[in-house]
């Protein structure tokens, strides 16, 4: 099952050496349980947040070649090029923005791939 967890993982022994007690392997699964499940939630939440940041990149992509490329003659220089300049700053911010997303999405697989590691063994997802 997905979130099950060996007893052979690093993560799990260090939980269990970490608790006192009769129950000490329970308490290390469960916590175990615990984690896998908060890590692989946000890994789906991630994922879903990286396709509106994906579309947001667009949008602003596109806004941008509109006030850049205008369909009329621009009356106003000056405006024509705070407009490009905000244009351009809402594409910057959207780009870190996924940027941003993507990095947090590497971090938590790698995160969950440490916690699933096994002694000497690569990480494998049920």
């Amino acid at each position: 099952m997905a979130n099950e967890i060996a007893k052979g993982t690093l993560f799990f022994k260090e939980v269990l050496a970490r608790v006192k007690g009769d129950d000490a392997e329970a308490t290390a699964a469960k916590v175990a349980r615990k984690a896998i499940s908060a890590i692989t939630a946000q890994i789906s939440a991630q994922k879903a947040q990286l396709v509106d940041d994906e579309q947001a990149v667009e949008d602003s992509v596109e806004k941008f070649n509109n006030v850049l490329y205008p369909s009329y003659v621009p009356s106003d220089n000056k405006r024509y090029c705070a407009a490009v300049a905000d244009a351009q700053a809402s594409v910057d911010s959207a780009q870190a923005k996924l940027e941003s997303t993507q990095k947090s999405i590497k971090f938590f697989e790698s995160l969950l791939d440490k916690v699933l590691k096994e002694d000497g063994k690569p990480a494998t997802k049920n």
